[in-house]
């Protein structure tokens, strides 16, 4: 995707598990300009945080998803 202020350019990959599928999402922010530049570096490492937070936070509920249902 390509912005006026960044772009962003993402790619998944599928493995197969045994009969299970696994996709991995790794994606790379570009900032554009001074300022969307020295805002990323400022701001990055909170995002960063957050983002991780956000994911345990979606795989543990992914988890009891899973636990409470029988196979």
């Amino acid at each position: 995707m390509i912005g006026r202020q960044f772009d962003i350019e993402a790619s998944y990959t599928f493995e197969d598990i045994v009969g299970r599928t696994r996709v991995n999402l790794i994606s790379v922010v570009t900032p554009k300009g001074f300022m969307m530049k020295l805002m990323f570096l400022m701001v990055g490492p909170l995002g960063k945080r957050a983002g991780c937070k956000a994911l345990e936070k979606e795989l543990a509920s992914l988890k009891e998803k899973v636990e409470g249902h029988p196979a």
